[in-house]
């Protein structure tokens, strides 16, 4: 009796993690949560070429989440030691809008000032952050950039008319 009693000391709570790990895998494998590969372009430290990063990043149900994930995560970073960052550290992500195939991206002043590490001028890193983007969202045939609500390079004030 003694014997049958340490028995089932043993298998009670075997059976029970048994039964958890069971539910857990379960409920990982139907729960939904989706990733989606996703490519991210970064310059190459050695060989000051465009290389692309592959991430697997969660799938949400808007389109706009997805695509800010994927803008922010550019502005993160590359993983890979030897990939320079596309945009300087400091950048930030004011706005983004999407309005059918065309995106409008709005970042902080701090995108237009290059380290002096960094050998991509402003046109190029704007013309990354649109491959990566186009690259990843096909459906996306436009891609706006503005500084701080002002398109680079134009004549957003001319001052005070005479009077």
């Amino acid at each position: 009796m003694n014997k049958y009693i340490t028995m089932n000391k043993f298998w009670i709570p075997v059976a029970a993690l048994i039964a958890v790990f069971l539910l857990s895998l379960i409920l990982f494998l139907f729960n939904g949560n989706k990733y989606e590969r996703r490519v991210l372009f970064f310059p190459d430290d050695m060989n000051r070429e465009i290389k692309g990063e592959t991430r697997y990043l969660p799938v949400y149900e808007s389109e706009t989440e997805n695509i800010t994930l994927v803008v922010k995560e550019l502005l993160l970073g590359p993983e890979y030691i030897l990939y320079d960052n596309a945009v300087p550290r400091k950048t930030r992500l004011n706005t983004l809008i999407l309005k059918g195939d065309k995106l409008y991206l709005d970042f902080s002043i701090d995108i237009a000032v290059t380290d002096s590490d960094s050998f991509l001028h402003f046109d190029d890193i704007m013309n990354l952050i649109k491959k990566t983007v186009m690259f990843n969202f096909k459906h996306i045939h436009t891609v706006n950039i503005t500084v701080d609500g002002q398109i680079p390079e134009s004549s957003f004030y001319n001052g005070r008319p005479e009077k």
